[in-house]
């Protein structure tokens, strides 16, 4: 069994009634995609995509406009995005080899400003 964790920190959200919509799926090829999650309910959201995927050696490309936030290291990815416009998003990396993957998407309300992002591991030690 593997088991990893990624923590984000997430600023700019919502105070309250914070998760918006999500979507996931699960296949076997080199095009994972979480398919298009419910349409976001405001115009400014804060979008966050992960993939596991089987294999080792696998690389992990980022979709146009998605941040990675946690490389394709160990068979986990994540990448990030904000959007001001409510849509129906998706997330849909591309990986270097066919394996089966796990694919999820989740947006998250704005609070009315520009959210900030930082990914814990790449801040530890820092104030």
């Amino acid at each position: 069994v593997l088991a990893q964790l990624i923590i984000h920190e997430v600023s700019g959200c919502a105070p309250a009634n914070t998760f918006d919509q999500s979507a996931h799926a699960v296949g076997s090829s080199a095009a994972p995609d979480s398919g298009s999650a419910p349409a976001t309910t405001e115009g400014e959201e804060y979008l966050f995509g992960v993939v596991g995927y089987g294999g080792t050696g696998v690389t992990v490309t980022e979709p146009g406009s998605w941040t990675n936030r946690q490389p394709g290291t160990g068979m986990l990815s994540s990448a990030d995005r904000i959007v001001d416009v409510v849509g129906a998003y998706k997330y849909d990396p591309t990986l270097s080899a066919s394996v089966a993957w796990v694919c999820t998407i989740a947006t998250f309300k704005g609070e009315g400003q520009r959210h900030q992002t930082r990914h814990l591991r790449q801040t530890a030690g820092f104030r």
